[in-house]
């Protein structure tokens, strides 16, 4: 339920409607890197993950305001952090048997 784009040294490479073939090789272009930084924008809801080579990941929601999963980052902590179209994020447990708590961005 969401759109991206990924980029590569200042160059985007693909996209959410880009052909199979053209994600393997951005997913490889990604694969390996350290992810730097996550920025969230909350009008509208956008998120970029920075990586250390200089990949870059932009998301956003298709239909915002739907409690939708924008993306889930699993954590070393074993705690996982979902942001929702919505504009809300959980910080849970990763195997919790709950449904968890969303809390509002801001």
């Amino acid at each position: 339920m969401t759109k991206w784009e990924v980029s590569a040294r200042g160059q985007q490479i693909a996209h959410s409607e880009s052909p199979d073939h053209v994600i393997e090789t951005a997913a490889e272009e990604l694969d390996g890197q350290i992810l730097r930084s996550v920025q969230v924008e909350l009008a509208p809801l956008r998120s970029q993950f920075d990586f250390d080579l200089g990949g870059q990941l932009r998301l956003h929601p298709h239909f915002p305001g739907e409690p939708d999963d924008v993306w889930l980052l699993y954590e070393p902590s074993g705690n996982v952090l979902t942001l929702r179209s919505d504009g809300t994020y959980s910080n849970h447990p990763a195997d919790a048997n709950t449904d968890p708590q969303w809390m509002p961005l801001g």
